[in-house]
């Protein structure tokens, strides 16, 4: 992680958290910022390689259905169809794990559409099965 003030400000949030809950030794003097940012993040990603093949289905997913206007409409139409409220899907920049829980938490709320838009579209080969859904459940609860 960077010096960003958005970092500092999630800092701030995570040790008033652990703070109340008593999770941090010696009243969180040890608790250094800028580690502690970059050791969550290594933990994080690490939990994330467990599913890293579904991450990535994913993400050529939404790619795939991004990169036409006439396949996002259909994409659309049939979320529209499902009545669930999601503007559009986002993709991650993996670097950030947060933004990777932002694609997985999207795309799992639209988890049904993705496989009746696969039955409209012959080209379309990376559609996550039930059981991959599950685990992205699973990760998303962690996080």
């Amino acid at each position: 992680m960077d010096n960003a003030s958005n970092n500092d400000a999630a800092i701030r949030i995570a040790k008033g958290t652990f703070s109340k809950s008593r999770k941090l030794p010696l009243e969180g003097k040890l608790f250094h910022v800028r580690c502690t940012v970059h050791i969550l993040n290594l933990v994080v990603q690490d939990g994330l390689s467990e599913i890293q093949s579904i991450i990535e289905d994913v993400k050529k997913s939404v790619r795939f259905i991004n990169q036409s206007e006439s396949r996002l409409r259909k994409f659309s139409d049939v979320v529209h169809h499902l009545g669930i409220p999601v503007k559009r899907l986002i993709i991650d920049c993996p670097t950030r794990w947060n933004s990777t829980y932002e694609m997985l938490v999207v795309a799992y709320r639209v988890k049904d559409a993705f496989h009746i838009f696969k039955e409209g579209e012959p080209f379309y080969r990376y559609c996550p099965t039930l059981d991959d859904w599950k685990k992205v459940k699973n990760v998303v609860d962690i996080l």
